[in-house]
């Protein structure tokens, strides 16, 4: 469709191209002469004639141009029409109303001749798929006889195979009971072994322990008597910050009593006039420094009676801790007297676990030759399940087969079908 419309539009164009050129012709030489007499006449009557068949011959050739734009028009038509009719489906009409010799005629032909094959391919089509049709139901009704044979053999294998399972069921719970008692056998075996082992450890520990507890206790009565010493340090400190304290006071008057002389110094001064006043220099100065070495003692006595409070915290503080220590150190002594007990009792526990390690043991020999024997009765009953399920796994593999070859066989049917249904889609009747 493509390449005719392609084709269609070239030649309406070039025909079309070459009609309107020669009418641009005729109406320029019309206009030419017209205008060369109306200069060489100066008639307007003239000119006027001139113009109307000038308009006349426009008219003339529009029309004649319609004209033949529809005789152009009329063979492409038809084959739209007829092309459109096979897009549908019918392939009915064969011969086309186009009697031109040109290339549209040439077109016409061409699709008269692909219409009657194509006619011809649908009339094969719709016996093969009439052939494929019947050949897929007779297909199907043999696999389906075949597939049922097949069903009915593999189903009495399948009884006995699922008997022969059934007893290699039975034969693998009592195996999986007799392993799970030997696993619980071999698990107490272990967990004596590992309290044999644990008891072992503990009785380890209990004599590391006391021999700690025993460092401890010791390094505890150090401790306690150098938390002693300490104390008595700290009281004599106390008794030091006190002295300080007496002392600091003493300086604290004596700034008094100097700025009390220095006052009266300057008295004295003044009342000297002019002779005096270096006196009076002096005594302010030593004022000054009075001043100052009050306030310094001052500051002394409070940060002294800061530390004297300290200290008297801290010596009770180590009043407490020694009490803390003697405490401590009594806990660790009966902390030894327990690791004692415990490593009593842990040697005893060691000794009961080895004698439970070698029970167990026993038992667990005796299971070992029970389970050997269940293994081997399952091994016969899983040789015989096995082979009897490859027997109906076959025969199952049959049927599969059988019921895929059917389910092929209904698939091509259904193809054939729709084949046919599609063929059946288009008109192929002479008209």
């Amino acid at each position: 469709m493509g390449l005719i419309r392609v084709f269609n539009r070239w030649t309406i164009s070039t025909k079309i191209s070459i009609l309107w050129a020669g009418m641009a012709v005729v109406v320029a030489c019309i206009n030419g002469v017209m205008l060369f007499l109306a200069l060489a006449l100066k008639d307007l009557k003239a000119v006027s004639v001139f113009a109307a068949i000038v308009i006349a011959s426009v008219v003339i050739g529009t029309i004649v141009s319609l004209k033949y734009v529809q005789w152009l028009m009329k063979p492409i038509s038809v084959l739209s029409r007829r092309v459109n009719s096979m897009a549908e489906g019918d392939f009915s009409h064969v011969q086309l109303d186009v009697t031109a010799t040109d290339d549209l005629g040439q077109l016409a032909k061409n699709l008269e001749t692909m219409t009657e094959r194509v006619r011809d391919a649908i009339y094969k089509m719709q016996g093969a798929a009439d052939s494929i049709s019947s050949a897929s139901q007779q297909l199907t009704s043999s696999a389906e006889e075949t597939a049922a044979t097949a069903e009915e053999a593999a189903n009495q294998t399948q009884e006995v195979a699922d008997t022969a399972l059934s007893q290699k069921e039975q034969s693998d719970e009592a195996l999986r009971k007799m392993e799970e008692a030997m696993k619980q056998i071999v698990d107490v075996c272990a967990f004596s072994e590992t309290l044999y082992e644990e008891s072992e450890q503990s009785l380890l520990h209990a004599n590391e322990g006391k021999a700690q507890a025993d460092s401890a206790e010791q390094q505890m009565r150090g401790f306690q008597i150098t938390i002693q010493n300490v104390g008595t340090v700290m009281a004599e400190l106390e008794q030091e910050v006190e002295r300080i304290v007496e002392t600091m006071s003493l300086i604290q008057r004596i700034a008094a009593q100097t700025n009390l002389l220095a006052l009266n110094a300057s008295i004295e001064a003044a009342r000297a006039g002019e002779e005096g006043r270096g006196f009076e220099v002096v005594a302010q100065e030593v004022r000054k420094l009075a001043d100052e070495s009050k306030t310094a003692a001052k500051f002394i006595v409070q940060l002294v009676e800061s530390i004297h409070g300290r200290v008297i915290q801290a010596g009770t503080m180590m009043n407490e801790a020694q009490q803390q220590t003697k405490q401590s150190t009594d806990a660790v002594s009966l902390s030894k007297g327990m690791f004692v007990q415990f490593a009593e009792e842990a040697g005893h526990r060691a000794s009961s676990a080895e004698n439970g390690t070698k029970a167990m043991k026993l038992v667990e020999s005796s299971a070992k030759t029970s389970s050997e024997a269940l293994q081997s009765m399952n091994r016969i009953s899983r040789q015989t399940a096995q082979t009897l399920e490859k027997i109906a796994a076959f025969g199952r593999q049959q049927v599969g087969t059988m019921q895929e070859v059917a389910a092929s066989a209904e698939s091509l049917n259904t193809l054939a079908e729709n084949l046919r249904k599609a063929v059946l889609r288009f008109h192929t009747e002479r008209v």
